[in-house]
């Protein structure tokens, strides 16, 4: 944003009024506006939200409140809003996590402003009835920022009456406390039922406290990588394996799916404990080719695939464990040609949060097998890149879009000191000029 912008911004109004900071202007502050978007669109995302929060908007956007388990914190965003900015795009009507918001919304009947964003694109499907009617506001039609934006405000955000949404708790968007369910329900009507239901669940849970370490292995089973918050502090029991360190020194030797506890909550990883004295943490492995790594960036935060087969274990894990002690990184990995075997391994690998962008900020000393090139050290200090949102410094293509992956992409230009650990497996699968047949990438705590 150029400094005549901002200075053009500071002096706007809205509404022949001057803008008002220390209040919300939503009429229950406990609501705020909520700003849904493709990747593509974060830069003016970005610019609205500033200038909304300026002008005395409460205003929700993921890049600062996204902190929790994804589908939670999306539910969590749109129930508390009292309008939905929805930047129409192409991307955004491919994009599955923009179709629950832009749905979820439109049946608890929740406002939506249509916000353009990609010069004469019409909406179908899902998008075109979720818009369809509703007054939108073109940021594509050669109009200035300042004129479109004044525009918003006064005919679209101020002309909203708050919804009579359904709320069941009481928050500000990046803390929301329950309120106990049924309350108002019992009180007001069948009181007897509600007794019963409690003696009941009171019943249920006695009996499931004897075998509640069983059950964490049967869940862990059905969702085996568990979506945690990257901010969870560790397990408060220090006697719980935090890694696959841990089950290996405690005698555990023989490779496979245990469970972990890196947060206060249970995850299920692959652990290698065999190779190099083992307690090795799988957080990407490849064999076959049978899951799609071409996933947009939520999923590459959230984690994808089974810890038992083919996955990756998520950005916010990741970068969980390797912030809370030095890390050390193993790649093992077959070549397609000849099958040939090879290895790569690193004394330190620490990956950012997400105010980073899950950059790679250490990665030590290098070592590995013969005519292994040293591929990470092109990818520090680089953010992580997908198909909807690119950190590459690629002026001309979209990395992750091109090699069909997300990676941590400098550039595209794809040289022998390079990797692509994440690309279409027939294709865009390799390191250096050898395309591969299987990769495993695997932590463990460093000693010594």
């Amino acid at each position: 944003m150029s400094s005549e912008s901002n200075k053009s911004n500071e002096n706007l109004s809205v509404n022949g009024t001057n803008p008002a900071s220390s209040q919300p202007k939503a009429s229950n502050d406990e609501k705020h506006v909520m700003i849904s978007y493709n990747w593509e669109s974060q830069k003016l995302a970005k610019k609205i939200c500033k200038n909304l929060e300026k002008h005395g908007y409460k205003v929700w956007i993921d890049i600062k409140y996204m902190q929790k388990n994804i589908y939670d914190q999306m539910d969590e965003a749109v129930r508390n809003a009292y309008v939905v900015l929805i930047f129409v795009s192409k991307k955004y009507q491919e994009s599955e996590n923009c179709r629950r918001e832009a749905s979820m919304a439109a049946d608890l009947k929740i406002p939506i402003v249509p916000i353009y964003t990609e010069k004469n694109f019409k909406p179908e499907k899902f998008l075109n009835c979720v818009t369809a009617g509703q007054l939108y506001h073109d940021f594509t039609s050669g109009k200035s920022f300042d004129s479109i934006f004044k525009e918003l405000c006064s005919k679209s955000i101020d002309s909203v009456n708050m919804p009579k949404v359904l709320i069941t708790t009481k928050s500000t968007p990046s803390h929301r406390t329950p309120t106990p369910i049924g309350t108002n329900y019992c009180s007001k009507h069948r009181k007897q039922i509600c007794l019963l239901v409690f003696l009941l669940l009171l019943a249920i849970v006695g009996a499931a406290v004897g075998g509640y370490f069983g059950f964490i292995g049967t869940a862990a089973d059905a969702n085996p990588n568990l979506t945690t918050n990257s901010n969870s502090t560790p397990a408060a029991n220090s006697d719980l394996p935090r890694s696959c360190r841990d089950h290996y020194t405690s005698g555990s030797d023989t490779s496979g799916v245990y469970t972990i506890y890196p947060i206060s909550d249970p995850i299920q990883v692959y652990c290698d404990q065999v190779r190099d004295g083992g307690g090795w943490t799988v957080i990407q492995r490849r064999f076959d080719g049978s899951l799609n790594f071409n996933r947009p960036w939520l999923d590459y935060r959230s984690g994808f695939g089974s810890a038992s087969g083919e996955h990756w274990l998520g950005l916010d894990l990741i970068s969980t464990m390797t912030s809370g002690g030095v890390q050390e990184l193993r790649v093992d990995f077959v070549k397609r040609i000849f099958s040939e075997r090879g290895d790569a391994k690193y004394s330190s690998f620490v990956v950012g949060d997400l105010s980073t962008e899950f950059s790679i900020t250490s990665i030590g000393t290098f070592s590995g097998s013969t005519g292994t090139p040293n591929f990470m050290q092109n990818a520090l200090n680089t953010k992580f890149s997908t198909s909807d949102l690119e950190n590459d410094m690629e002026s001309s293509r979209n990395c992750a879009e091109s090699e069909e992956g997300g990676w941590w992409y400098r550039d595209c230009v794809f040289l022998s000191d390079r990797a692509n650990l994440n690309g279409r497996y027939d294709l865009h699968f390799e390191i250096g000029s050898s395309n591969l047949v299987s990769s495993e990438m695997k932590i463990r705590p460093r000693t010594g």
